[in-house]
């Protein structure tokens, strides 16, 4: 069983088609990068995720429960951060944490035990309205867990924070996910610092699905650099060996696996061509990203 499990998505705002057949999967425990350039609809499958969009069609499924026939398993499973926290301006951060834990029918006790997993000790007295971005962020994230979701969908978490707001955003998901155990499904364009942290991806366009990935898939992504003494004659052993390369001023970058590239070597040296550079390029998934967008 599947946290997340989307299978035929359509969504459409008046004739306009946002979301197209979009099928997706999120295992249990998990973080789950979701990737897409503005407009691709990203954040109107959040919406739908988090109950605040009802009609489409399709089947969306949380932990195997249908939410359009459960909607309640949005409550009681999900946490969620949409875009930046919002909270009472003029309140502090404990008399926030107390009313929304009030609602949420949590024990006071629990916000204790919140307050010091996200080191919000020293700005309970705080309002809200004079916390840093990075703080308020922070209290979003707490607000989120306090009725102990399995399941976290984040909106781009990470959004205006500088880079050691965007550290502490890091380091708190991956304290959720792998301290708490939480399943987590993020939206975000900062691939870098998600692939820092996620396990699985998914790159959406035009409410497509282009393409679902982990981190063994970008491993797997290899290109190789070689630089020879006879770049004329090393481009006809290639050429031979059916191997796709480009050559940017004196260097070739080769798209093969390793055996094919020893095999490349082992020609090289029959022929006395000397090998100034041979290495191994993986690309990152920012690169991937780019590339399924631009279809090649």
């Amino acid at each position: 069983m599947y946290a997340i499990e989307i299978i035929d998505l359509n969504k459409k705002y008046g004739k306009i088609p946002v979301l197209k057949n979009l099928n997706l999967t999120v295992e249990k425990g998990k973080i789950y990068g979701f990737l897409g350039k503005n407009g691709s609809g990203k954040t109107t499958t959040i919406k739908i995720l988090t109950g605040l969009i009802s009609r489409y069609s399709g089947m969306v499924k949380i932990f195997g429960e249908d939410i359009k026939k459960n909607k309640n398993i949005i409550f009681e499973k999900t946490g969620s951060l949409v875009e930046n926290a919002s909270f009472y301006h003029n309140l502090t951060v404990e008399e926030n944490l107390k009313l929304f834990a009030d609602y949420k029918n949590v024990q006071l006790s629990k916000i204790k035990e919140i307050i010091n997993f996200f080191s919000l000790e020293k700005y309970l007295n705080v309002k809200f309205k004079n916390l840093s971005l990075g703080n308020k962020q922070r209290l979003g994230m707490a607000n989120s867990v306090l009725h102990d979701p399995e399941l976290l969908i984040l909106d781009e978490p990470s959004n205006g924070l500088d880079p050691l707001g965007m550290n502490e955003m890091r380091n708190l998901l991956f304290k959720l996910s792998k301290e708490m155990g939480k399943t987590i499904f993020v939206s975000s364009h900062l691939l870098s610092e998600l692939q820092m942290i996620a396990d699985n991806y998914g790159i959406i366009d035009d409410g497509y699905m282009l393409k679902e990935l982990n981190n063994e898939d970008i491993k797997m992504e290899n290109k190789f650099i070689l630089k020879t003494s006879d770049v004329k004659n090393t481009i006809k052993l290639i050429n031979k060996e059916k191997i796709d390369f480009n050559i940017s001023e004196d260097k070739l970058m080769l798209f093969s696996n390793e055996k094919k590239v020893a095999e490349i070597m082992k020609l090289l040296v029959n022929e006395n061509i000397l090998v100034y550079e041979c290495s191994r390029h993986t690309e990152n998934l920012e690169e991937i990203f780019i590339k399924e967008l631009k279809g090649e």
